[in-house]
């Protein structure tokens, strides 16, 4: 029995499900069958809109000559819950940390050193690109397979 592979791809500015597999003219038959289901010349393969509904559809219309392998959707969704809750915590976190280090520079301005006074800039300023490179690392942890 055929295994399809099903992975997360962005298709026309679209999230959709890439149905991966070796050639076979029986599930290609079913495919054309299906509105829903077309092929990409980019991706060579048929592909579906990221529906969990048209994948139940699909998984239906082939069970006699296929299964519907969707580990790797599973692993992705995992990392992007991860990295979401990783994000909103250290966002939380920077966020607390810059408001009372503005407010203790804002008070202590006159009381600190010149030196003092470059390096809690310094360091606000480390904690802005940290946060910049958090919101980088998740919007490429999103579009990676």
């Amino acid at each position: 029995m055929e295994t399809i592979q099903c992975n997360y791809i962005n298709h026309k500015d679209k999230e959709c499900i890439l149905l991966s597999c070796e050639y076979n003219a029986k599930l290609n038959k079913i495919y054309r069958k299906l509105a829903f289901v077309t092929y990409s010349n980019t991706h060579k393969g048929w592909y579906i809109l990221k529906n969990k509904e048209q994948l139940r559809l699909v998984a239906k219309a082939v069970e006699s000559i296929a299964n519907i392998d969707i580990e790797q959707l599973k692993v992705i969704v995992n990392k992007l819950k991860i990295s979401k809750s990783i994000d909103k915590e250290t966002n939380r976190k920077i966020a607390n940390n810059s408001q009372l280090l503005t407010q203790k520079k804002e008070h202590q301005t006159s009381n600190i050193s010149e030196h003092n006074s470059k390096q809690l800039e310094l360091f606000m300023q480390t904690l802005i690109l940290l946060r910049l490179l958090l919101v980088l690392h998740y919007m490429l942890a999103s579009t990676l397979p």
